[in-house]
Protein backbone atom coordinates (compact mmCIF):
# COMPACT_ATOMS: atom_id res chain seq x y z
CA UNK A 1 0.00 0.00 0.00
CA UNK A 2 1.43 3.44 -0.82
CA UNK A 3 1.99 5.83 1.95
CA UNK A 4 0.22 9.88 1.46
CA UNK A 5 3.10 12.02 1.17
CA UNK A 6 3.65 15.92 0.24
CA UNK A 7 3.53 15.16 -3.73
CA UNK A 8 0.78 12.21 -3.60
CA UNK A 9 0.67 8.27 -3.56
CA UNK A 10 3.55 8.12 -6.57
CA UNK A 11 6.25 10.54 -4.72
CA UNK A 12 9.14 10.65 -7.49
CA UNK A 13 12.92 10.08 -6.69
CA UNK A 14 14.63 12.41 -4.37
CA UNK A 15 17.92 13.57 -5.51
CA UNK A 16 20.03 14.66 -2.27
CA UNK A 17 22.25 17.77 -3.89
CA UNK A 18 25.47 19.49 -2.50
CA UNK A 19 24.44 23.52 -3.09
CA UNK A 20 27.45 24.44 -0.67
CA UNK A 21 30.62 22.86 0.64
CA UNK A 22 28.99 20.64 3.09
CA UNK A 23 25.71 21.21 2.51
CA UNK A 24 22.83 19.00 0.89
CA UNK A 25 19.53 19.93 -0.27
CA UNK A 26 16.41 17.33 -1.46
CA UNK A 27 15.02 18.08 -4.78
CA UNK A 28 12.65 15.92 -6.79
CA UNK A 29 13.65 14.52 -9.94
CA UNK A 30 11.35 13.13 -12.58
CA UNK A 31 7.15 13.64 -12.79
CA UNK A 32 5.24 14.86 -9.46
CA UNK A 33 1.89 16.37 -8.28
CA UNK A 34 2.09 18.97 -5.74
CA UNK A 35 -1.18 19.82 -3.17
CA UNK A 36 -3.43 22.05 -4.39
CA UNK A 37 -2.63 21.87 -7.69
CA UNK A 38 -4.14 19.42 -11.24
CA UNK A 39 -1.52 17.65 -13.59
CA UNK A 40 1.59 17.34 -13.09
CA UNK A 41 5.15 18.74 -13.13
CA UNK A 42 8.68 17.41 -14.25
CA UNK A 43 12.09 18.05 -13.48
CA UNK A 44 14.79 16.85 -16.03
CA UNK A 45 17.92 17.42 -18.08
CA UNK A 46 17.96 19.46 -21.47
CA UNK A 47 20.59 20.23 -23.69
CA UNK A 48 21.25 23.66 -25.13
CA UNK A 49 24.47 24.97 -27.04
CA UNK A 50 26.25 21.84 -26.10
CA UNK A 51 25.64 22.14 -22.39
CA UNK A 52 23.28 20.86 -19.93
CA UNK A 53 20.95 22.95 -17.94
CA UNK A 54 18.22 21.87 -15.62
CA UNK A 55 14.66 21.78 -17.42
CA UNK A 56 10.72 21.71 -15.53
CA UNK A 57 7.89 21.16 -17.37
CA UNK A 58 4.21 21.29 -16.34
CA UNK A 59 1.29 19.36 -17.87
CA UNK A 60 -1.79 21.24 -15.76
CA UNK A 61 -5.04 22.84 -16.98
CA UNK A 62 -5.14 26.24 -18.11
CA UNK A 63 -6.56 27.44 -14.63
CA UNK A 64 -3.27 26.37 -13.16
CA UNK A 65 -1.19 28.34 -15.09
CA UNK A 66 -0.86 30.95 -12.77
CA UNK A 67 -0.04 28.97 -9.96
CA UNK A 68 2.94 27.09 -12.29
CA UNK A 69 4.31 30.79 -13.28
CA UNK A 70 4.52 31.74 -9.67
CA UNK A 71 6.93 28.88 -9.52
CA UNK A 72 9.00 29.91 -12.65
CA UNK A 73 8.99 33.60 -11.33
CA UNK A 74 10.60 32.10 -8.05
CA UNK A 75 13.07 30.44 -10.00
CA UNK A 76 14.16 33.14 -12.16
CA UNK A 77 14.61 35.22 -9.18
CA UNK A 78 17.50 33.51 -8.01
CA UNK A 79 19.41 33.83 -11.05
CA UNK A 80 22.61 33.99 -8.90
CA UNK A 81 24.69 30.34 -9.76
CA UNK A 82 24.90 28.31 -6.68
CA UNK A 83 28.50 27.15 -7.92
CA UNK A 84 29.79 31.30 -8.51
CA UNK A 85 32.68 31.73 -6.32
CA UNK A 86 33.60 28.35 -5.35
CA UNK A 87 36.40 25.74 -6.73
CA UNK A 88 34.31 22.68 -8.36
CA UNK A 89 35.25 19.63 -10.78
CA UNK A 90 32.57 19.26 -13.68
CA UNK A 91 32.39 16.29 -16.35
CA UNK A 92 29.52 16.63 -18.68
CA UNK A 93 28.14 13.35 -19.77
CA UNK A 94 27.16 12.74 -23.72
CA UNK A 95 23.74 13.76 -24.01
CA UNK A 96 23.31 9.92 -26.43
CA UNK A 97 24.49 8.02 -23.04
CA UNK A 98 21.25 9.12 -20.58
CA UNK A 99 23.47 9.19 -17.70
CA UNK A 100 21.82 9.36 -13.91
CA UNK A 101 20.90 12.30 -13.15
CA UNK A 102 23.74 12.83 -10.39
CA UNK A 103 25.96 12.93 -12.99
CA UNK A 104 25.31 16.08 -14.42
CA UNK A 105 25.93 18.15 -11.43
CA UNK A 106 28.95 19.79 -10.14
CA UNK A 107 30.70 18.83 -7.50
CA UNK A 108 32.54 21.27 -5.02
CA UNK A 109 35.58 20.61 -4.52
CA UNK A 110 38.22 20.11 -0.94
CA UNK A 111 41.30 22.39 -1.93
CA UNK A 112 44.12 22.26 0.07
CA UNK A 113 45.53 25.59 1.10
CA UNK A 114 48.94 26.03 -0.23
CA UNK A 115 50.56 29.32 0.32
CA UNK A 116 51.82 31.10 -2.98
CA UNK A 117 55.13 31.23 -0.96
CA UNK A 118 55.55 27.11 -1.61
CA UNK A 119 55.96 27.66 -5.42
CA UNK A 120 59.66 27.38 -5.99
CA UNK A 121 60.47 28.86 -9.69
CA UNK A 122 63.25 30.47 -11.23
CA UNK A 123 62.16 34.53 -10.99
CA UNK A 124 62.22 35.04 -15.00
CA UNK A 125 59.20 32.32 -14.49
CA UNK A 126 57.57 33.41 -11.63
CA UNK A 127 57.42 37.06 -12.95
CA UNK A 128 55.64 35.85 -15.67
CA UNK A 129 53.40 33.54 -13.80
CA UNK A 130 52.65 35.98 -11.59
CA UNK A 131 51.97 38.78 -14.12
CA UNK A 132 49.85 36.76 -16.80
CA UNK A 133 47.55 34.10 -13.81
CA UNK A 134 48.27 35.51 -10.30
CA UNK A 135 47.66 39.26 -10.85
CA UNK A 136 44.65 39.08 -13.21
CA UNK A 137 43.07 37.10 -10.51
CA UNK A 138 44.26 39.30 -7.24
CA UNK A 139 44.20 42.40 -8.67
CA UNK A 140 40.71 41.79 -10.97
CA UNK A 141 39.31 45.29 -9.99
CA UNK A 142 42.33 47.12 -10.13
CA UNK A 143 42.86 45.59 -14.05
CA UNK A 144 39.08 46.70 -14.97
CA UNK A 145 39.50 50.04 -13.82
CA UNK A 146 42.69 50.53 -16.08
CA UNK A 147 41.16 49.01 -19.02
CA UNK A 148 43.34 45.63 -18.71
CA UNK A 149 41.16 42.53 -20.09
CA UNK A 150 41.19 39.20 -17.82
CA UNK A 151 40.33 37.21 -19.97
CA UNK A 152 43.14 35.03 -20.98
CA UNK A 153 44.65 31.81 -21.48
CA UNK A 154 47.89 30.19 -19.95
CA UNK A 155 49.94 27.19 -20.54
CA UNK A 156 51.96 25.59 -17.76
CA UNK A 157 54.85 23.42 -19.39
CA UNK A 158 57.53 21.38 -18.53
CA UNK A 159 58.32 17.91 -17.13
CA UNK A 160 56.72 16.22 -14.12
CA UNK A 161 57.59 18.05 -10.85
CA UNK A 162 58.33 21.61 -12.55
CA UNK A 163 55.56 22.54 -10.30
CA UNK A 164 52.75 23.03 -13.01
CA UNK A 165 50.17 21.22 -10.37
CA UNK A 166 50.85 23.22 -7.61
CA UNK A 167 50.60 26.12 -10.05
CA UNK A 168 47.22 25.11 -10.58
CA UNK A 169 46.37 23.93 -6.92
CA UNK A 170 47.11 27.41 -5.53
CA UNK A 171 45.10 29.26 -8.29
CA UNK A 172 41.93 26.66 -6.74
CA UNK A 173 42.16 28.65 -3.94
CA UNK A 174 43.16 32.12 -4.81
CA UNK A 175 40.16 32.28 -7.54
CA UNK A 176 37.96 31.80 -5.26
CA UNK A 177 38.96 33.73 -1.86
CA UNK A 178 39.00 36.80 -4.63
CA UNK A 179 35.66 35.85 -6.10
CA UNK A 180 36.46 33.91 -9.07
CA UNK A 181 34.62 30.61 -9.78
CA UNK A 182 37.25 27.64 -10.22
CA UNK A 183 36.19 24.99 -13.04
CA UNK A 184 38.19 21.57 -13.08
CA UNK A 185 37.78 19.21 -15.86
CA UNK A 186 39.47 16.28 -16.48
CA UNK A 187 38.88 16.09 -20.56
CA UNK A 188 39.76 18.20 -22.66
CA UNK A 189 37.07 17.05 -24.85
CA UNK A 190 35.10 19.10 -22.35
CA UNK A 191 36.90 22.41 -22.76
CA UNK A 192 34.32 24.17 -24.95
CA UNK A 193 31.31 22.70 -22.89
CA UNK A 194 33.46 23.72 -19.44
CA UNK A 195 33.91 27.37 -21.17
CA UNK A 196 30.23 27.78 -22.00
CA UNK A 197 29.58 27.71 -18.44
CA UNK A 198 32.12 29.82 -17.10
CA UNK A 199 30.70 32.54 -19.14
CA UNK A 200 27.57 31.97 -16.95
CA UNK A 201 29.60 31.69 -13.88
CA UNK A 202 32.25 34.46 -14.73
CA UNK A 203 34.89 35.46 -13.55
CA UNK A 204 35.86 31.88 -13.93
CA UNK A 205 39.63 29.94 -14.37
CA UNK A 206 39.32 26.67 -16.12
CA UNK A 207 41.91 24.14 -15.52
CA UNK A 208 42.33 21.54 -17.30
CA UNK A 209 45.96 19.21 -16.73
CA UNK A 210 47.94 16.94 -19.03
CA UNK A 211 46.91 17.47 -22.34
CA UNK A 212 49.67 14.36 -23.63
CA UNK A 213 47.31 12.03 -20.93
CA UNK A 214 44.27 12.87 -22.37
CA UNK A 215 45.14 12.76 -26.34
CA UNK A 216 47.90 10.23 -27.19
CA UNK A 217 47.74 10.24 -31.10
CA UNK A 218 49.87 13.56 -32.82
CA UNK A 219 46.84 13.93 -34.99
CA UNK A 220 44.17 13.94 -32.70
CA UNK A 221 45.59 15.96 -30.18
CA UNK A 222 46.38 18.45 -33.19
CA UNK A 223 43.05 18.28 -34.34
CA UNK A 224 41.31 18.26 -31.04
CA UNK A 225 42.87 21.58 -29.75
CA UNK A 226 42.54 23.92 -32.90
CA UNK A 227 39.05 22.64 -33.13
CA UNK A 228 38.92 23.66 -29.21
CA UNK A 229 40.25 26.96 -29.39
CA UNK A 230 38.76 27.46 -32.92
CA UNK A 231 35.27 27.58 -31.58
CA UNK A 232 36.47 29.22 -28.19
CA UNK A 233 37.22 31.93 -30.29
CA UNK A 234 33.87 32.37 -31.73
CA UNK A 235 32.47 32.88 -28.51
CA UNK A 236 35.34 34.93 -27.03
CA UNK A 237 34.90 38.40 -26.77
CA UNK A 238 37.98 40.24 -24.81
CA UNK A 239 35.31 41.28 -22.46
CA UNK A 240 34.59 37.87 -21.39
CA UNK A 241 36.16 37.38 -17.50
CA UNK A 242 37.41 34.08 -18.28
CA UNK A 243 40.96 32.71 -17.79
CA UNK A 244 42.26 29.42 -19.34
CA UNK A 245 44.74 27.73 -17.81
CA UNK A 246 45.91 24.14 -19.49
CA UNK A 247 49.48 22.29 -18.60
CA UNK A 248 51.28 19.78 -20.34
CA UNK A 249 54.45 18.04 -20.52
CA UNK A 250 55.74 18.18 -23.62
CA UNK A 251 55.19 21.67 -25.16
CA UNK A 252 57.13 20.60 -28.44
CA UNK A 253 53.98 18.03 -29.46
CA UNK A 254 51.66 20.28 -30.02
CA UNK A 255 51.13 22.14 -32.77
CA UNK A 256 52.31 25.41 -33.42
CA UNK A 257 49.22 26.69 -34.95
CA UNK A 258 47.70 26.38 -31.40
CA UNK A 259 50.51 28.03 -29.51
CA UNK A 260 50.87 31.52 -32.01
CA UNK A 261 50.41 34.81 -30.27
CA UNK A 262 46.73 35.62 -29.75
CA UNK A 263 45.83 31.66 -28.67
CA UNK A 264 47.42 30.95 -26.00
CA UNK A 265 49.41 34.54 -23.92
Amino acid sequence: MNTPTFFGPKPPELLTVEVKPGVTQMIPWGRFKVPSLDGHLQTSVKWSNKIPYFHLTASVPAGARLEVQRVVDHMKARRDSIYRGYAIKMKFPAPESDPPAHDFFPKFMRVPVIPESNLILSRDVHDLVDMALFTPIKKSQFCREHGIHLGRRVLLEGPPGVGKTLTATIVATMGPNHGWTYIQIDNVHDLVRAYRFALDNQPAIISCEDLDLVLKKARERDNVINEILNEIDGLESKEQDVILVLTTNFVDKITTEALRPGRID
